[in-house]
């Protein structure tokens, strides 16, 4: 076997790079998923917990105005109550009959806004009698008050904001949590679903983005065996350059680059360490190559050295 040459050693850096740059193209692109992905899901966490935390705060207030609304209402039934039976008394001492509408209001467990517009309506009918007219005017009350307890879904107002306590406490109280509720879509259909909710309700609160919880997965981490290869084979014993006067420099700072790029492929090192170790490495071939182009010109495909000698012409 002919002795082999610095001019193939450095060759051989060259082209094992080359090979290697090549390789690394697809494990990158899933080192780049996996940096994508967990930088995507950070922020979606984010953003959805701000949301979710603006959507409780919406309908705790909206449960706290139902509340207020509907003591309101209890409070101008009693009211309406006690006058109708007022009333009633009048009418019977007076007019020495009795009021059957007036009973029934006198009576009657709760008043909706419908039953005090049917009230008004007939009791306008009934004129000249005291206390008819604030009777009235308590039943229009009840009417601008709505019925603030009644809802016309199995939605409510508590169990919405159960639905959202629980996400916060489940699947967005951190970030893994988060990633692993992403392996599914019961995550994405509850949103839906609050979302949906505040919208039945009247709630005044912006939607949830469902998209943000779209299921999806972290991407495997890529094997580096076939590339620790590449450079296992580069860095052989048979071409490894230990002597020149102008190259050492060169060929150290690739061996090192070389080193720290396989370290990063053991350590299996995330997307921007590999990316960084990578480039590394790229530097210090291209330094090397810029030296070997100025350096070694090609004669007839013989390479010549520095000081202009071809190699092995005294052998």
């Amino acid at each position: 076997m002919s002795k082999i040459t610095n001019n193939e050693r450095i060759i051989n850096l060259i082209v094992t790079h080359a090979e290697f740059e090549r390789q690394m193209v697809p494990y990158l692109a899933q080192l780049k998923q996996r940096y994508t992905w967990k930088n995507d899901t950070r922020r979606a966490h984010g953003v959805l917990k701000s949301q979710i935390i603006q959507a409780r705060r919406q309908v705790q207030s909206a449960m706290t105005e139902r509340s207020k609304l509907i003591r309101e209402s209890k409070a101008v039934t009693r009211h309406i109550k006690r006058v109708a039976r007022q009333l009633e008394t009048t009418i019977a001492d007076e007019y020495r009959q009795t009021s059957p509408l007036l009973a029934q209001l006198a009576s009657a467990r709760q008043i909706t806004a419908k039953q005090a517009e049917s009230y008004v309506a007939r009791l306008n009918r009934t004129s000249g009698v005291e206390l008819m007219g604030k009777l009235i005017d308590l039943l229009k009350i009840r009417i601008e008050l709505r019925d603030s307890q009644d809802v016309d879904t199995e939605v409510t107002l508590n169990g919405l904001y159960q639905m959202i306590k629980r996400i916060s406490e489940n699947e967005l109280v951190s970030l893994k949590e988060f990633r692993q509720a992403l392996e599914s879509e019961e995550l994405q259909e509850k949103l839906k679903l609050i979302n949906a909710g505040v919208e039945e309700l009247g709630i005044n609160a912006a939607a949830v983005d469902e998209k943000l919880a779209e299921p999806s997965k972290l991407g495997i981490m890529p094997s580096a065996v076939e590339l620790e290869s590449i450079l296992h084979a580069g860095r052989a014993p048979v071409y490894y350059v230990s002597r020149g006067y102008t190259v050492l420099p060169y060929v150290k700072d690739v061996y090192s680059a070389m080193n720290y790029m396989q370290r990063a492929l053991r350590e299996r090192r995330k997307y921007q360490g590999t990316v960084s170790a990578l480039k590394r490495y790229t530097d210090a071939v291209s330094a090397l190559d810029e030296y070997y182009q100025a350096h070694y010109t090609q004669n007839d495909a013989t390479p010549r050295n520095y000081h202009g000698h071809y190699a092995n012409e005294h052998d």
